[in-house]
């Protein structure tokens, strides 16, 4: 347990913010005084302090915030003094909201993306129910492209959690063990709710937790509950792993083919060699051209928007000595 909650703590920046409200409930369910509790606990304070001394302990130090710079940039803004380059930085989040969710709550947001079909970018327009028994083939091929934004846990995931819903039902109105359930829980859904981009999947993946305990707790509660309940439990699971599997279906796919199409553009471009490239942010095309021994010179932004572009990316290249006028 304190091996895990170290290392979580320093997967993402914004983990340390869920792992405080799972720590929070894991105290309401087991107590300060639970050896759990407290291992993971001291996991928490090693994984910040110690693993991560680097950038909570730094910005702390330095800036006099472990959250530095977003506890300074919040505070600017609601003085009116954010930096141009802050500015850019928020109008690009921003930029990454669908229009259907831009002005909405964290709450409102999360739940209208929970409730619609599964769809990729920000493209404007009406958003659509998810039908899942109806729609699913379509919706599950925008998971071609990883990070959907709205509806990113696939059209099985609102049936899942309305039959969670009941699953959870049942264990309050049964008299069984459900503290530990409705903490955990409980947690996982105020974390969602109070992050402010929580209608993004790929941000609150740990929303998965939610169904996953409440079918658990109907298949494996003692005494054994009713068939109805027991079916419910299973057939949640059966929502989630189908789910699994068809995205799982889609992404390789759609990799494969990615990379066959990369590796015939590799050959192509390799009859046009020596090249002039452009790489910006992409590096790992230079890696790319080296392994194919395609030689090349790295030449400055300004010539970018002459170039052609690699697939898939937006590093651009063109024949050494090409006339680009």
């Amino acid at each position: 347990m304190a091996l895990a909650t170290a290392a979580a703590g320093n997967v993402k920046f914004n983990v340390t913010f869920f792992l405080a409200v799972l720590l929070l409930s894991l105290w309401a369910w087991k107590g300060l005084r639970s050896p759990l509790t407290q291992t993971a606990l001291l996991g928490f304070l090693a994984g910040v302090l110690v693993l991560g001394f680097h950038p909570y302990l730094t910005n702390w130090l330095g800036y006099g915030s472990p959250v530095h710079p977003y506890q300074a940039q919040a505070l600017r803004s609601s003085q009116g003094n954010l930096s141009a380059l802050e500015v850019r930085s928020a109008s690009a989040t921003s930029s990454d909201t669908p229009p259907p969710l831009r002005g909405r709550n964290r709450v409102e947001a999360l739940l209208i993306s929970l409730g619609s079909a599964s769809r990729n970018g920000v493209a404007p327009g009406p958003l659509q129910p998810p039908w899942p028994f109806t729609s699913a083939r379509d919706q599950f091929r925008v998971f071609r492209i990883p990070d959907t934004r709205i509806g990113g846990f696939g059209p099985f995931f609102l049936p899942a959690l309305i039959l969670s819903a009941g699953l959870l039902a049942w264990n309050a109105g049964s008299g069984g063990r459900s503290r530990g359930l409705f903490c955990l829980v409980g947690g996982v859904v105020v974390s969602a709710a109070l992050f402010p981009e929580g209608w993004w999947a790929r941000y609150v993946p740990h929303l998965w937790l939610v169904p996953v305990a409440a079918a658990g707790c109907a298949l494996l509660a003692t005494p054994r509950p009713p068939r109805l309940v027991r079916g419910a439990g299973a057939l949640v699971l059966i929502l989630l792993l189908t789910t699994g599997l068809a995205v799982f279906r889609v992404q390789v796919r759609h990799q494969w083919n990615t990379s066959v199409g990369i590796r015939r553009h590799l050959g192509e471009v390799a009859r046009q060699a020596p090249l002039e490239v452009c790489f910006g942010p992409f590096l790992a095309n230079r890696d790319r051209l080296k392994e194919a021994g395609i030689p090349f010179t790295e030449v400055p932004p300004s010539r970018a928007p002459s170039m052609q572009a690699f697939p898939y990316s937006e590093a651009r290249y063109a024949p050494a000595g090409a006339d680009r006028k």
